[in-house]
Protein backbone atom coordinates (compact mmCIF):
# COMPACT_ATOMS: atom_id res chain seq x y z
CA UNK A 1 0.00 0.00 0.00
CA UNK A 2 2.57 2.44 0.61
CA UNK A 3 4.07 2.22 -2.78
CA UNK A 4 0.83 3.02 -4.21
CA UNK A 5 0.72 6.54 -2.08
CA UNK A 6 4.24 7.18 -3.12
CA UNK A 7 3.42 6.42 -6.66
CA UNK A 8 0.09 8.45 -6.56
CA UNK A 9 1.91 11.54 -4.84
CA UNK A 10 4.90 11.56 -7.58
CA UNK A 11 2.64 11.56 -10.31
CA UNK A 12 0.22 14.10 -8.44
CA UNK A 13 3.41 16.26 -8.15
CA UNK A 14 4.01 15.60 -12.00
CA UNK A 15 0.74 17.21 -12.59
CA UNK A 16 0.72 19.53 -10.40
CA UNK A 17 4.57 20.63 -12.09
CA UNK A 18 3.14 20.38 -15.79
CA UNK A 19 0.19 22.57 -14.62
CA UNK A 20 2.55 25.31 -12.96
CA UNK A 21 4.64 25.15 -16.33
CA UNK A 22 2.14 25.74 -18.31
CA UNK A 23 0.50 28.75 -16.50
CA UNK A 24 3.83 30.17 -16.10
CA UNK A 25 4.37 29.77 -20.41
CA UNK A 26 1.02 31.66 -20.85
CA UNK A 27 2.00 34.43 -18.67
CA UNK A 28 5.12 35.42 -20.78
CA UNK A 29 5.53 35.85 -24.62
CA UNK A 30 7.93 33.70 -26.72
CA UNK A 31 9.77 36.72 -27.64
CA UNK A 32 10.58 37.46 -23.93
CA UNK A 33 12.03 34.05 -23.27
CA UNK A 34 14.12 33.94 -25.86
CA UNK A 35 15.48 37.14 -25.10
CA UNK A 36 15.85 35.67 -21.60
CA UNK A 37 17.49 32.71 -22.78
CA UNK A 38 19.93 35.09 -25.18
CA UNK A 39 21.02 36.83 -22.06
CA UNK A 40 21.60 33.88 -20.14
CA UNK A 41 23.68 32.53 -22.95
CA UNK A 42 25.91 35.35 -22.94
CA UNK A 43 26.37 35.47 -18.97
CA UNK A 44 27.11 32.11 -19.24
CA UNK A 45 30.06 32.27 -22.04
CA UNK A 46 31.63 35.42 -20.47
CA UNK A 47 31.40 33.76 -17.73
CA UNK A 48 32.98 30.86 -19.09
CA UNK A 49 35.44 33.46 -20.29
CA UNK A 50 36.59 34.81 -16.87
CA UNK A 51 36.59 31.46 -15.32
CA UNK A 52 39.21 30.43 -17.99
CA UNK A 53 40.79 33.67 -17.37
CA UNK A 54 41.16 33.55 -14.12
CA UNK A 55 42.84 29.89 -14.27
CA UNK A 56 45.20 31.07 -16.41
CA UNK A 57 46.18 33.76 -14.29
CA UNK A 58 46.44 31.81 -11.18
CA UNK A 59 48.44 29.13 -12.89
CA UNK A 60 50.96 31.66 -14.00
CA UNK A 61 50.73 33.20 -10.44
CA UNK A 62 51.62 29.73 -8.89
CA UNK A 63 54.80 29.21 -11.16
CA UNK A 64 56.04 32.89 -10.53
CA UNK A 65 55.21 32.26 -6.62
CA UNK A 66 57.13 29.13 -6.59
CA UNK A 67 60.51 30.77 -8.42
CA UNK A 68 60.18 33.85 -6.47
CA UNK A 69 59.75 31.86 -3.17
CA UNK A 70 63.10 30.31 -3.62
CA UNK A 71 65.02 33.33 -5.15
CA UNK A 72 63.56 35.04 -1.88
CA UNK A 73 65.16 31.82 0.19
CA UNK A 74 68.47 32.30 -1.32
CA UNK A 75 68.75 36.02 -0.40
CA UNK A 76 67.37 35.59 2.74
CA UNK A 77 70.54 33.02 3.25
CA UNK A 78 73.30 35.18 1.40
CA UNK A 79 71.68 38.00 4.01
CA UNK A 80 71.83 35.91 7.24
CA UNK A 81 75.44 34.61 6.16
CA UNK A 82 76.50 38.83 5.37
CA UNK A 83 75.29 39.34 8.95
CA UNK A 84 77.69 36.84 10.37
CA UNK A 85 80.42 38.37 8.40
CA UNK A 86 79.98 41.79 9.70
CA UNK A 87 79.62 40.71 13.20
CA UNK A 88 83.20 38.82 12.62
CA UNK A 89 84.75 41.58 11.22
CA UNK A 90 83.29 44.12 13.80
CA UNK A 91 84.40 42.12 16.08
CA UNK A 92 87.87 41.92 14.99
CA UNK A 93 88.01 46.10 14.14
CA UNK A 94 86.67 46.13 17.65
CA UNK A 95 90.01 44.17 19.25
CA UNK A 96 92.27 45.68 17.13
CA UNK A 97 90.73 49.19 18.37
CA UNK A 98 91.12 48.13 21.67
CA UNK A 99 94.74 46.86 21.04
CA UNK A 100 95.86 49.88 19.53
CA UNK A 101 94.20 52.27 22.48
CA UNK A 102 96.44 49.94 25.03
CA UNK A 103 99.65 49.65 23.07
CA UNK A 104 99.61 53.80 21.72
CA UNK A 105 97.64 55.84 23.77
CA UNK A 106 98.81 59.45 23.36
CA UNK A 107 98.43 58.77 19.11
CA UNK A 108 94.66 56.69 19.65
CA UNK A 109 93.49 59.95 21.63
CA UNK A 110 94.86 62.25 18.79
CA UNK A 111 93.52 60.04 16.18
CA UNK A 112 90.10 59.58 17.80
CA UNK A 113 90.17 63.50 18.42
CA UNK A 114 91.00 64.50 14.47
CA UNK A 115 87.92 62.21 13.67
CA UNK A 116 85.34 63.56 15.92
CA UNK A 117 86.00 66.54 14.91
CA UNK A 118 86.40 65.57 11.27
CA UNK A 119 83.19 64.04 11.21
CA UNK A 120 81.28 66.91 12.91
CA UNK A 121 82.19 68.97 9.99
CA UNK A 122 80.71 65.65 8.05
CA UNK A 123 77.44 65.99 9.84
CA UNK A 124 77.34 69.84 9.77
CA UNK A 125 77.27 69.71 5.66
Amino acid sequence: MPQQSEQEEKSFNEVCAEHTMKRMKGMMNEVDLNKIVQNQNSIHEILELNTSTLSSFNDYSHIKYDELSKKLDSHSKCIKEMKVDLEYIFKKLRLLKTKVSTQYPDAYIEVEKRFSVHNKNNVDE
